[in-house]
């Protein structure tokens, strides 16, 4: 998980300061990471372990 949430900032630190276009693809993938750690999501995750 460490090594996504490095990768997805540094996409989003490459978007910011260059012109190439591969960080379209793992900013999503930071964002996702983000939405996955929610305490809602986390909450329905350990609702359906019951």
């Amino acid at each position: 998980m460490t090594i996504l949430v490095v990768n997805a900032a540094a996409d989003l630190l490459n978007g910011v300061l260059g012109n190439d276009p591969r960080w379209l693809i793992g900013l999503p993938v930071g964002a996702m990471l983000y939405y996955l750690r929610t305490a809602r999501v986390r909450a329905f995750i350990v609702a359906g372990r019951r």
